[in-house]
C-alpha cells in the first residue's frame, strides 16, 4: 500500500478523521506501506510549505514517524535490469502518465512494488484508477474508499 503526500500531511499535520483508520492501522501493525526515497523526500519538501507553519509540525518527528510507518525499498528501475543482470525482462505494461509529474513517482512505486493500493486524494492520480487496476492491479482510490473496501470502516 502507497500512501501520497497529501495523505501523509493528512496524517502528521491535519488528524483527519478519514485518514485515522489508516494511523490506528499502521500504528498497531496490521497495514503495511511502503515508500521510496523519492517520496520521503518529497514529504519532506512539502513538510516544509509555509502554509503549515502555524500548525507547528516538527517535520523531523513527522519523517521519523513515517518511516516508522512504511517499509522502505529501491524500486527496480528498467535500465537496471536485463542485459546489465543477464535476465530478460519480461513485457510489463506502460506506466500510464500522471498530468501532474511531480505525482509521477507513486505511480512508478505502486507498479515497481506490486502495490494493491494507491491511496491518494489527488485528482490527477485518481483518473488514472482504471488503467492502474487493469495494467498493475493497484487501486487508485481515496482515503474513505480505502478504509471501507480495505479496513473495513465505514
Amino acid at each position: 500500500m502507497i500512501l501520497d503526500s497529501n495523505v501523509w500531511i493528512d496524517l502528521h499535520v491535519f488528524a483527519d478523521p478519514d485518514v485515522e483508520p489508516i494511523r490506528q492501522a499502521l500504528r498497531a501493525g496490521t497495514l503495511h506501506a511502503v515508500i521510496d526515497d523519492a517520496c520521503l523526500r518529497e514529504l519532506a519538501r512539502v513538510l516544509l510549505y509555509p502554509q503549515f507553519v502555524p500548525y507547528a509540525v516538527d517535520d523531523a518527528k513527522a519523517l521519523a514517524q513515517t518511516r516508522a510507518w512504511t517499509h522502505h525499498v529501491t524500486p527496480i528501475v528498467p535500465e537496471e535490469a536485463g542485459p546489465t543482470t543477464g535476465a530478460a525482462l519480461p513485457l510489463q505494461p506502460v506506466l500510464p502518465r500522471c498530468s501532474d509529474r511531480d505525482d509521477q513517482k507513486f505511480l512508478a512505486l505502486a507498479a515497481s512494488t506490486g502495490a494493491r493500493w494507491l491511496v491518494t486524494k489527488d485528482k490527477a492520480l485518481l483518473k488514472l484508477h482504471r488503467r492502474m487496476l487493469r495494467d498493475f492491479g493497484c487501486h487508485v482510490v481515496l482515503p474513505t474508499v480505502f478504509t471501507a473496501q480495505a479496513l473495513g470502516v465505514t
